[in-house]
């Protein structure tokens, strides 16, 4: 991000949203290598700092990017442990802000905002319902 700064406001924003979605695609959902992650950011990083633009860099992050098919497959059982609720709030924040069908306020900051489960941890009832515990569609905020 810091060979953006030769970039307009609007190029560095465009970036940062793409250096984000690629985050969550290829290293949280997907689970791929991230020493490959590590390398085509540092390529990108050149492109800019070598005048290559904006559009240099996004072609190399989006390269990198799992196929859809595979991001959809790999987020349906997406699941997270009790120490990465942070990252499972990451993603959920935005989806719920983007799908708000009213003008609310957000009162409280992320930090205050607690994810619940939406099934009990420790269920009674059949294995089935075990599975769905710590996974994306059980959680909310």
């Amino acid at each position: 991000m810091a060979a953006s700064r030769k970039l307009p406001e609007d190029s560095s924003r465009r970036l940062a949203a793409a250096l984000v979605s690629l985050i969550v695609r290829h290293n949280v959902v997907c689970d791929r290598d991230r020493a490959k992650f590590e390398s085509t950011v540092f390529s990108a990083a050149k492109i800019i700092s070598d005048d290559g633009g904006e559009d240099g860099a996004l072609t190399v992050l989006r390269s990198l990017s799992p196929p859809d098919a595979e991001f959809r497959q790999s987020f349906a059982s997406l699941s997270f442990g009790r120490s990465q609720h942070s990252i499972a709030q990451t993603i959920l924040r935005p989806m719920e802000y983007r799908l708000r069908a009213t003008d609310e306020l957000i009162l409280a900051t992320p930090e205050r905002v607690h994810l619940e489960h939406i099934y009990p941890q420790k269920p009674a009832l059949a294995d089935r319902i075990a599975i769905m515990n710590n996974t994306l569609g059980e959680l909310e905020t």
